[in-house]
């Protein structure tokens, strides 16, 4: 899966966790930190992780690791790409 369709994927949590179109970004690069609650960023990244079936280390779980479309994109990429990685070591 390419960061665009996961980009897509994350648009479309982020769009249900704020329910409120007024607050979604124009682009993938702009910033969603004022966008978010602290209820609503755990939210999006609960759902997150359940979509792509990952778990977040706490090291990552900041909102400034995460403050635009393409940073979380990017962030489940290295998620699966690792993932991945541990699957074929056996």
């Amino acid at each position: 899966m390419i960061n665009k369709e996961i980009g897509e994927k994350v648009f479309e949590v982020l769009k249900q966790v704020l329910n409120d179109d007024n607050k979604l970004p124009a682009t993938f690069d702009d910033n969603i930190n004022q966008s978010l609650d602290s209820i609503q960023f755990v939210t999006l990244i609960v759902e997150i992780e359940n979509m792509f079936d990952i778990e977040i280390d706490d090291e990552d779980f900041e909102i400034s690791k995460m403050c635009n479309i393409n940073k979380i994109s990017d962030l489940i990429s290295a998620y699966k790409n690792k993932s991945e990685d541990e699957c074929t070591q056996f």
